[in-house]
């Protein structure tokens, strides 16, 4: 969980950075905000802790990405919704 704060901290702090690691899933350029363990309602009453949230703004255009960190050995279980753009897994790759 350490190694995704930092990252997402470096994402967000050297916009030159997050830019090139974002192009790769699929973001558009713009500003970029991270949040790290952020608590979402699902439909059913339940919620979900992503490790990560990545937010790319720019105008009117609004992408947004949950990030799930497992160890490799582990499969992930993916998160459904209408309003996200992307869900990488960080393992030894990010995957959309």
């Amino acid at each position: 969980m350490r190694a995704t704060s930092a990252l997402l901290a470096v994402m967000a702090i050297v916009p030159t950075s997050g830019k090139k690691i974002l192009k790769v899933v699929g973001a558009p350029a713009g500003h970029i905000s991270t949040f790290v363990e952020t608590t979402f309602k699902t439909d059913d009453g339940g919620t979900v802790r992503p490790d990560g949230v990545i937010i790319v703004e720019r105008g009117k255009t609004h992408w947004s990405c949950l990030v799930e960190a497992r160890p490799a050995r582990q499969t992930s279980t993916r998160i459904k919704s209408t309003r996200i753009s992307a869900l990488p897994t960080v393992t030894t790759s990010m995957q959309c």
